[in-house]
């Protein structure tokens, strides 16, 4: 098996993850930003701190997480791996395909929500970088999950600045693993990972201000994209490619709006966005990439709130993790996980 960070909705922030592994694909990981007027960075509450280990409780049947929990694909475990969120900051979560179970590692990273993520198939480890720790204080580490526990793989010297906003993704066309910095003086910049550290790309900068999303490896035509927002002077929705060391926008017609999830689909071999506008007429929509443009996918609407979108390359279909009512710190949803057959949702497990 294998997020525009939409605008600050008054007591949360939106988050999505997308991931997919597979032959010359990618892996895609998407944190969403959280964003105030003007880029400023708006935190909840401070938490009490957290130990480096998840405290024992009840175990019930699904997880009950707040919003900002980082979601990615481990395919040799062949589970889906979540991490974090508010009041969940420090547990780690396994979705096997039927059921959820609580792991407990020996290591975990300090607790935290919006962190970026992402499966790296060349050392066969899942990364998480930055985030925001739950008593409010921004980081840059840089940790790994190997199927049993976590390990630190850099301590945050030399790394992209801390902080939430982060969006990191496997490149499989280039065999890179590619993050970008979405807040902050630092929104923007592009970094890879050269297998012990990151290292800033020069020619890899995004406009300042474009809050980057999701991004995937289209499977039609092996273009990677990313889809932002509310560039400077424009709150549409925008495309851009990556070519391995620079972004070019990509011309398009059609923008959805409050991108929420990105994910390559293996049922339609394109890549399928999931938005949750603030307008209730418009509703949460579908759209599929084309090769040039986006086009809705007309009937099909999001089933719930949507905070994860995960390519299941095991099963061959995007998963859709959310919750039904919206999560708010001090009040954690119960997580619903549905998959997409190429045209509707069925809810799992």
């Amino acid at each position: 098996m294998d997020t525009c960070p939409v605008p600050y909705r008054g007591d949360r922030w939106s988050l999505a993850a997308v991931v997919m592994v597979g032959v010359a694909a990618v892996v895609v990981v998407v944190v969403a930003v959280v964003a105030g007027a003007g880029g400023t960075t708006v935190a909840p509450a401070p938490a009490p701190s957290t130990p480096h280990t998840p405290s024992p409780t009840a175990i019930p049947a699904r997880p009950m997480l707040g919003f900002g929990f980082s979601a990615v694909d481990d395919p040799l475990s062949h589970q889906v791996v979540v991490f974090g969120g508010v009041d969940s900051y420090d547990t780690t979560w396994l979705w096997d395909g039927k059921r959820w179970s609580l792991a407990h590692p020996r290591l975990t990273p300090p607790g935290r929500f919006a962190a970026a993520s992402a499966y790296a198939p060349l050392t066969g480890l899942v990364m998480l970088y930055g985030g925001r720790l739950g008593p409010g204080d921004v980081v840059d580490d840089t940790w790994a999950w190997d199927g049993r526990t976590w390990a630190e793989l850099d301590s945050g010297t030399g790394a992209p600045p801390a902080g939430e906003g982060s969006v990191m993704v496997w490149d499989g066309v280039h065999r890179q693993m590619v993050l970008v910095n979405s807040a902050g003086l630092s929104a923007g910049q592009t970094w890879l990972w050269t297998g012990a550290r990151w290292a800033r790309q020069q020619t890899g900068a995004l406009p300042v201000g474009l809050f980057v999303v999701g991004m995937a490896v289209d499977p039609a035509t092996s273009a990677f994209l990313a889809v932002g927002c509310c560039a400077p002077g424009n709150s549409a929705t925008s495309t851009w490619s990556w070519d391995g060391g620079a972004w070019h926008q990509v011309s398009t017609h059609a923008d959805p709006p409050a991108v929420v999830g990105l994910a390559a689909d293996p049922t339609g071999g394109s890549l399928l966005l999931c938005s949750d506008p603030t307008t209730a007429a418009i509703g949460r929509q579908v759209w599929t990439w084309g090769g040039s443009d986006w086009i809705p996918h007309a009937g099909a609407r999001v089933p719930v709130i949507p905070e994860a979108e995960v390519t299941d390359v095991d099963e061959g279909h995007v998963l859709l993790l959310g919750s039904l009512v919206q999560a708010s710190q001090g009040s954690p949803q119960p997580v619903h996980v549905w998959s997409w057959n190429g045209s509707a949702w069925k809810q799992r497990g």
